[in-house]
């Protein structure tokens, strides 16, 4: 067997994951997405066996690997859950229909009507782009000065007319959670800090503890309506009790063995699964 880790660059993960493949006998390489190609037409041999996106899934990134996953090779993660982590619009509609709690959430397709959907959620709101994108961040604003500055930079240089806004999640305990998946299990829970008005979004990943059956329940009701994989599931605390904001890729892990979790060997464990399952088909 020979795997392909999708990433931009050899970080500490993947040569986490890279030396439990290899204590596995399994060789692996780093490909970069940009160096890729795929023939339309004629099928042909898969890159490797087993390919695991180690990137921002985005809509590009999904594409792609719905291509390589149609050239016999396994995908982590499958091209279904992938296209939710890369299509917001698409998953706050899977969670919506699901019943799970999600931030109000209006879909506007211009500058006026985006201008109105804020004002109906009420300040403070997050501004995103429909679907994932690493050059458009979102975007926190609390007044209409800020409001109409950010939409008018999208749109005229962004050419973004359809805009996702949701309404801002206060946090009751300054900070953000991440649900650690892998698998069909949620194996941690890390966090960022959130002051309870304005998110940080750069802050670096710690451990997090005292975390409630409430939290809990929520992560494990995600990955019963989305599917295995590895990925994180995104969730604020409210006096309500936690919303899920999103989910993303598994990208970075290494913080997580202060908990005595090995992330890239239960990832290994997983992919490994998965092509062994779809093999024996």
């Amino acid at each position: 067997m020979h795997v392909a880790l999708l990433a931009e660059r050899l970080r500490v993960e993947e040569r986490q994951i890279a030396d439990a493949f290899k204590a596995r006998g399994i060789s692996s390489d780093l490909i970069k997405h940009e160096s890729l190609a795929v023939n339309l037409n004629d099928s042909a041999d898969p890159i490797a066996d087993l390919v695991l996106d180690r990137a921002v899934t985005t809509r590009d990134t999904s594409s792609l690997l719905t291509l390589l996953g149609s050239n016999n090779a396994m995908i982590i993660n499958r091209p279904a859950t992938s296209r939710l982590l890369a299509d917001r619009m698409a998953l706050m509609r899977h969670l919506i229909i699901a019943g799970l709690p999600v931030p109000h959430t209006r879909i506007a397709f211009g500058e006026e009507s985006a201008l109105e959907a804020i004002g109906e959620l009420g300040y403070p709101v997050v501004i995103k782009t429909l679907d994932v994108r690493p050059g458009f961040p979102s975007a926190f604003v609390d007044d209409r000065d800020s409001a109409e500055a950010i939409v008018e930079h999208r749109n005229v240089l962004g050419h973004d007319h359809t805009t996702l806004i949701q309404g801002f999640q206060r946090s009751v305990n300054d900070r953000s959670l991440r649900a650690v998946v892998i698998g069909s299990e949620v194996v941690a829970f890390d966090a960022r800090p959130h002051d309870g008005w304005r998110p940080n979004p750069t802050g670096n990943y710690v451990n997090a503890d005292h975390i409630g059956d409430d939290v809990k329940a929520l992560a494990e009701t995600v990955i019963a309506k989305v599917g295995t994989g590895v990925y994180a599931v995104l969730i604020i605390e409210t006096e309500q009790g936690p919303i899920v904001t999103g989910l993303e890729n598994l990208v970075t892990f290494r913080h997580l063995v202060e908990q005595d979790i090995d992330p890239a060997e239960l990832i290994v464990e997983f992919s490994l699964s998965q092509a062994s399952i779809a093999h024996s088909r």
